[in-house]
């Protein structure tokens, strides 16, 4: 983890970059805007939940891309329903994203709106990783070498 946050850190500052690293006991998120990047995540209970905006409000700010008040307002119901559900499992990941999109575009996850819904959700330590096209639909499983697998 060390190594990687170090590559990062070291790279060019160039726009609009976010990162996560995880080592399946720590969890680091950095956000990057223009000539600043920002640590903004840190710890292992510690979500990051990726939705077009910055979350360090001083980059939030400075934003190049105008964002409509849908996806301020998705960014901000992603923050508040993790914290509320906290999702632990990548199935529970996918039904998040779908209890997200509902909630900001109303009939979107339910197949009725004009969005479609991808989700992708990894379990370090299990070594899965699930990817669902469209709500309610049966995800597609990948298992993967990991070496966080618990013993």
């Amino acid at each position: 983890l060390e190594q990687a946050r170090a590559a990062i850190e070291g790279t060019d500052l160039v726009d609009g970059r976010c990162w996560m690293l995880a080592d399946g006991r720590e969890f680091l998120g950095f956000e990057q805007l223009a000539g600043e990047r920002i640590l903004t995540r840190v710890g292992p209970k510690t979500g990051h939940v990726h939705a077009n905006n910055c979350f360090d409000p001083s980059l939030r700010q400075r934003e190049a891309v105008p964002r409509s008040k849908a996806s301020f307002r998705r960014m901000e119901l992603a923050s508040t329903l993790y914290v509320q559900q906290r999702p632990d499992t990548a199935a529970a990941m996918l039904d998040f994203f779908d209890a997200v999109e509902e909630a900001a575009f109303p009939g979107s996850a339910s197949g009725s709106g004009s969005f479609a819904t991808v989700g992708l959700a990894v379990e370090l330590r299990s070594g899965r990783a699930l990817l669902r096209r469209g709500s309610g639909t049966t995800p597609t499983i990948t298992r993967f070498f990991t070496p966080f697998a618990d013993p």
